[in-house]
């Protein structure tokens, strides 16, 4: 119950509400242009770095975009930067809210969510079944983090301000 809880939570986070834009933006990675916001969205082109495009509309953690010759789709937010928060490091945070990425930092998140969409948020369960897929024993975890040096630290749950 407490995974899928979880797992609910992080759904509802990530649903972002859509927001019209037009900024010129770069590829910052090689990416395939989607036509749904999906990972496994059928791929209509591949882009290449530095591909300029137009950022049409932002939605959770996928970007819809334009290409010079008219193809339109969606990217991964993280791979494609706005000229705008390059431009103007100053208002970083309008940036972020618009392309999930700043200048220097790619990130995917839930800006711009607000109580009522977390509220009316409801989990995807074939995305639950996707995220499943990773799940790893205890066991497996532990030889991963004895491998790579991992050390153990004592994480305080959150009272949530109460």
């Amino acid at each position: 119950m407490k995974k899928y809880l979880a797992t609910g939570v992080a759904a509802g986070l990530f649903m972002l509400m859509s927001a019209a834009h037009a900024d010129p933006a770069t590829i910052v990675n090689k990416s395939d242009l989607k036509a749904t916001p999906k990972l496994d969205a059928a791929a209509i082109t591949t882009l290449s770095e530095k591909t300029e495009v137009t950022i049409l509309t932002i939605d959770g953690g996928w970007a819809q975009i334009k290409t010079t010759d008219g193809k339109q789709g969606w990217i991964r937010s993280n791979n494609v930067r706005s000229k705008t928060a390059a431009a103007n490091p100053a208002n970083v945070l309008g940036a972020l809210a618009k392309t999930g990425s700043s200048s220097s930092a790619p990130t995917t998140g839930v800006k711009g969510l607000n109580k009522d969409d977390l509220e009316n948020a409801s989990p995807n369960f074939k995305e639950v079944a996707q995220l499943e897929k990773y799940d790893v024993s205890g066991a497996e975890a532990k030889r991963f983090a004895q491998s790579s040096k991992l050390k153990a630290q004592k994480v305080d749950y959150l009272d949530g301000g109460k």
